[in-house]
């Protein structure tokens, strides 16, 4: 993905990184940092995600914002697995995903065909669902303000328990060294 964003971004101004997020070590300071599309769901573990919150944290300037997007424990409950397939001249594409509850764990893989290829492509995920209660305390402990947390769906302010949430932190403009 690195070699496919450097092709088609040929300024000298941008720097492309390969890092752990948990270890995160920008150049210099920032305004914004983003984590989209379930980055820190893959963080399987607390101490994971506790350790990002405060690489992310050392890597803003004061007043910088954070903004990310977590799925929480509130999955829908009538479906704990399910197939989605598509198909056609090109090839054929399965995606099974699994919900386990108990561990807050969603597995997903996702199965290519081709006729122009021999065998299949694989592709396997696991993601951890925070709740956002947890993921906020986090975010307190690391230094953040927390600006708002906010349905996935509607972007309205987080009411009950959304199955995904998108949140805004800010690192305060008199931080203090953590």
């Amino acid at each position: 993905m690195l070699a496919i964003a450097a092709r088609n971004c040929r300024s000298p101004r941008v720097c492309f990184l390969r890092q752990d997020i948990r270890c995160l070590r920008l150049p210099c300071p920032v305004d914004l940092i983003t984590a989209n599309f379930d980055t820190l769901n893959h963080i399987l573990e607390n101490i994971g995600l506790k350790s990002t919150f405060r690489r992310v944290w050392e890597n803003l300037n004061p007043g910088g914002h954070f903004i990310f997007d977590l799925i929480t424990p509130c999955q829908p409950r009538r479906r704990r697995r399910y197939l989605l397939a598509a198909a056609s001249g090109k090839g054929r594409v399965e995606q099974r995903v699994q919900w386990n509850p108990w561990r807050r764990i969603l597995s997903i893989s996702v199965v290519m065909t081709s006729p122009l290829c021999r065998g299949s492509t694989v592709e396997a995920y696991r993601e951890r669902a925070y709740s956002p209660i947890d993921a906020g305390r986090w975010l307190l402990d690391a230094g953040f303000l927390i600006r708002g947390v906010h349905d996935a769906t509607t972007l309205r302010f987080a009411g009950n328990c959304p199955p995904r949430v998108i949140i805004v932190a800010q690192k305060p403009m008199k931080a203090c060294a953590r």
